[in-house]
């Protein structure tokens, strides 16, 4: 309820897609249980019109069902309450491996409390009874309206012609709903794909990162000392064995920051030009020599940054899209840059870079103004909280994390070293959450499209064994083996229609719920919805041809007598 808000907003929207998946599971799940009761009510038709006939009232009748349904729900709610207190100490620890932003906000990590206190039970135990009395009703109802006369001097032909449409419509909502949370994960896993594989502007390989926190030590906070802070850190980087060319920023390397960059209107303006105002983000980064070198990021025009640049005059280095903007085609190297309060244009442009991604992959596709600064420039004291040094190390290997931590505390022993890791690692971190809710919507699709099967097969299963009689029937007059298992294949197939009709509806209006975790692709991708029908189809052909093959076996003779 609390806390830093770009992280309880991100996490907020995830979690409202896990419990629309979640919610869409309970609801395949009493589908499933409630087909499986109504088979079951379907083989006590008898005793229950016994019941009636000796004088038990429908509703009596209908509270038994309810109440052998809520049990049964109560059992497998305190199951799945076992089950919750292991799953949410692990979903906690997934959830709250947030990437080093935090530090910037408060200095210290963001944890997630998933503790199943007096709410979270009073909740789960309110979703057993409603589960209980969701997929008790079916059959409760059908139970409550049999007609004792008809049951007990009759087959029941039509009573079962009835159950039988309600356990169709009941797999039909199954497939529809599968349909639903199969097409969310797909989306999610295609997502992850994406921000997997986006272009970052620069090469991860061999690319260390080292997070430090300057504001917490004295160096840090004195504006006089802070520059040599800033040298001392790349110099003793630089020098341990392995690493051929260390530098630093402000900020860090895939810190997920991304609301950092902000639109700024007309902030910048060009002598001799009209201003322009942009929407577009914008995002200052201070850095030390050779950053773009060690990066890995390549200079379309001018050269990097050296020792000596912002000591006296100011010098920038604008991204491709920032020159684009202002110079369109014309060469921005020794331009002048001001911003709006400025009363002269104090930066000259001495670079121009390719774009290069620094805060989330979620942001390489969006355009941004970014503009870096000189270390040594003299607003860069003022912005100095988190420190990353990048190491590109050679093929020989890099120094060990004590020794990086060893050349840190002869730099300044209360410097804190908050983090070393790869660069994969960290937008492995950055990424963590998106990874744990496809993770868990794919696994959700897994049970949600296993039970839609089983509901499926049930039914066709149960039909196909009401029709041997009819079967026989048919194949006496000539019908073959292949014409019976086309038969009930049509049946599956009819039903799996009926659900994806109802389900891509549902799937594309649902998307929204989705759409803002998305990245390269969008809610309602026709691919996706293509490869989910495709997918529902198989497996109701599957799902089908195990009971039409058994009643293509039946031999007509038997079957008539049976009949």
């Amino acid at each position: 309820q609390h806390g830093y808000s770009p992280q309880r907003e991100g996490s907020a929207r995830q979690v409202s897609i896990l419990a629309m998946v979640i919610g869409l599971l309970l609801l395949v799940t009493c589908a499933n249980i409630a087909g499986l009761l109504l088979a079951r009510a379907e083989a006590r038709q008898r005793e229950m019109a016994v019941r009636l006939a000796i004088g038990a009232g429908q509703a009596r009748l209908a509270r038994q069902v309810l109440t052998e349904s809520v049990v049964l729900a109560t059992i497998s709610g305190l199951l799945g309450l076992l089950f919750a207190f292991w799953g949410t100490t692990a979903l906690a620890v997934a959830m709250g491996r947030a990437p080093i932003q935090m530090f910037w906000a408060m200095s210290s990590w963001i944890s997630f409390d998933f503790a199943l206190d007096g709410r979270a039970l009073g909740f789960a135990s309110g979703i057993c009874l409603f589960s209980g009395i969701l997929f008790g009703l079916a059959p409760a109802m059908r139970g409550a309206n049999l007609s004792p006369s008809v049951m007990l001097t009759s087959r029941g032909t039509s009573s079962r012609r009835a159950g039988l449409s309600l356990g169709k419509m009941l797999v039909v909502a199954q497939v529809g709903l599968s349909v639903v949370v199969l097409v969310a994960a797909t989306l999610l896993a295609r997502t992850m794909r994406n921000l997997g594989t986006e272009p970052l502007g620069f090469r991860r390989d061999k690319l260390i990162l080292v997070w430090m926190q300057p504001s917490a030590t004295e160096a840090g906070r004195d504006t006089a000392r802070v520059k040599q802070l800033w040298t001392n850190v790349q110099r003793r980087l630089s020098e341990l064995p392995g690493v051929a060319s260390a530098s630093a920023l402000n900020g860090g390397v895939l810190s997920g920051r991304i609301e950092s960059a902000r639109p700024l209107g007309d902030a910048f303006r060009i002598p001799g030009q009209a201003p322009r105002p942009s929407t577009m983000p914008s995002a200052r980064t201070f850095v030390t020599p050779h950053f773009f070198s060690t990066l890995g990021a390549r200079l379309i025009a001018g050269r990097d940054f050296r020792e000596l640049d912002g000591v006296s005059a100011r010098v920038v280095i604008i991204n491709e899209t920032m020159a684009k903007h202002y110079f369109d085609n014309r060469d921005p190297i020794g331009r002048r840059l001001g911003l709006a309060g400025d009363t002269t244009a104090n930066f000259e442009i001495i670079g121009v870079v390719r774009d290069v991604e620094l805060a989330s992959p979620r942001a390489a596709r969006r355009p941004r103004l970014l503009w870096y600064v000189p270390y040594q420039d003299r607003t860069a004291a003022q912005n100095l909280v988190i420190m990353c040094a990048i190491l590109r190390v050679s093929d020989a290997g890099a120094p060990s994390p004590a020794m990086m931590r060893g050349a840190l505390r002869e730099v300044d022993a209360a410097l804190p070293v908050l983090r070393i890791n790869a660069v994969d690692e960290q937008l492995n971190d950055v990424l963590g959450q998106d990874r744990l809710i496809a993770g868990l919507a794919s696994g959700f699709a897994t049970i949600v499209l296993l039970l839609a099967c089983l509901g499926l097969y049930g039914v066709i299963a149960y039909t196909t064994s009401r029709r041997t009689g009819e079967v026989g029937i048919r194949m006496a007059l000539g019908a073959t083996s292949a014409n019976a298992v086309g038969l009930v294949m049509r049946d599956g197939l009819r039903l799996a229609a009926a659900g994806l009709a109802i389900g891509i509806p549902l799937a594309l209006a649902g998307g929204r719920v989705v759409a803002s975790r998305l990245y390269g692709v969008t809610a309602t991708d026709p691919w996706t919805i293509a490869v989910v029908t495709l997918l529902m189809i198989v497996l109701a052909a599957v799902a089908a041809f195990v009971p039409a093959l058994r009643v293509a076996r039946v031999d007509p003779a038997i079957a008539l007598r049976a009949n």
